[in-house]
């Protein structure tokens, strides 16, 4: 018997090897969770309070204004294979100096693991609280949501996932104050005018779920455009505007983003170079701080928009930590310079 069980797990662990050799490196064996109907707020009055879009800026519900500033972390199933995703990641966060982490939803792990909220997000959301974080609960979709077409787009068809998705996590995380809600990653191959009414869907779908705080609108061309707000804003009270500058963004910030956060709350949620280590697969990272880092940062700064920083991490691309772990790239030190400064 004990040889059967020797040969069986032999074969189960060639198998796992195998199909990480063929590129599935995030496989893991998945343990059944514990399942509740939503997010257990039992300790949310410790919590962030609830931001309130507020002219061009955002309020605490208890009162004063904040500016968000913070980081982004690679997929939280990728996390949870390195054993990353712990309470330690999120207060290290905070730590530098952070109010904000964005938390990026693979659309394909979620439609795939029926208890992907309570085995990735729920654990993330309530550690990202319990640091004193707002966490952006981000669908991390790249393309065009009504065609289904893009560079990270789903197989199964786009708008359905997505709306199954918002239904899903707004009604569990209805209850928590420190989470905000970013209906679609990067917009593309989609014009404005066929873009804001999907985009108002998805809100109204999250509204829908009982969710009331603030949700997160991103501009068409991978996220770089949204310009289009100042004639199509979305109908609803608490709504910010995304967009993702990098170095070789090539957009007028003033007219992309600039001229509408003098009317409604602007955040930049992706944004970051490859100075060092440039990559030699995406150009439109590799930049420097000299070039653009400060650059950039004096524009949001005089303008008050906020921002999150990708990524916290030693191996997506642009990396803010370094391969041995123990320290960070140029971008990582800018980056923790800018949290630290009020």
């Amino acid at each position: 018997m004990k040889r059967v069980v020797k040969i069986v797990l032999a074969v189960v662990v060639g198998f796992v090897a195998g199909l990480t050799l063929l590129g599935f490196g995030h496989l893991s064996i998945r343990t059944p969770v514990a399942q509740r109907a939503e997010f257990d707020c039992a300790s949310c009055g410790t919590y962030p309070a609830r931001l309130i879009a507020d002219g061009h800026g955002l309020v605490r519900g208890d009162g004063p204004a904040v500016r968000l500033r913070g980081v982004m972390v690679p997929a939280l199933e990728r996390l949870s294979d390195q054993g990353r995703l712990r309470p330690e990641l999120f207060r290290e966060i905070a730590a530098a100096g952070a109010n904000v982490v964005r938390l990026p939803v693979d659309p394909e792990t979620w439609r795939s693991d029926p208890e992907y909220i309570a085995r990735y997000l729920d654990p993330a959301v309530r550690w990202a609280g319990e640091a004193g974080l707002y966490a952006i609960v981000d669908l991390h979709m790249i393309g065009n949501v009504e065609t289904g077409s893009g560079q990270a787009m789903p197989a199964s068809p786009a708008l359905p996932l997505a709306e199954g998705f918002w239904s899903a996590a707004s009604a569990y995380f209805r209850a928590a104050p420190h989470t905000l809600f970013e209906v679609f990653n990067e917009p593309a191959g989609i014009t404005a005018d066929a873009w804001q009414p999907l985009a108002a869907d998805l809100v109204r779908t999250i509204r829908a779920g009982g969710a009331q705080q603030l949700v997160i609108v991103g501009g068409v061309e991978f996220a770089s455009d949204a310009s289009w707000v100042a004639d199509i804003p979305i109908a609803d009270d608490n709504v910010a505007y995304a967009v993702h500058i990098y170095p070789g963004t090539s957009v007028d910030w003033r007219r992309s983003f600039g001229e509408i956060a003098a009317r409604y709350p602007v955040l930049v949620t992706e944004w970051g170079f490859m100075d060092e280590n440039p990559s030699p697969s995406q150009g439109y990272l590799n930049g420097s701080q000299a070039t653009y880092g400060d650059r950039l940062m004096a524009f949001l700064a005089e303008r008050g928009i906020g921002w999150v920083a990708c990524w916290w991490d030693a191996e997506w691309e642009p990396p803010m930590l370094s391969r041995e772990g123990t320290s960070y790239t140029r971008l990582g030190q800018f980056v923790v310079q800018q949290l630290g400064e009020t």
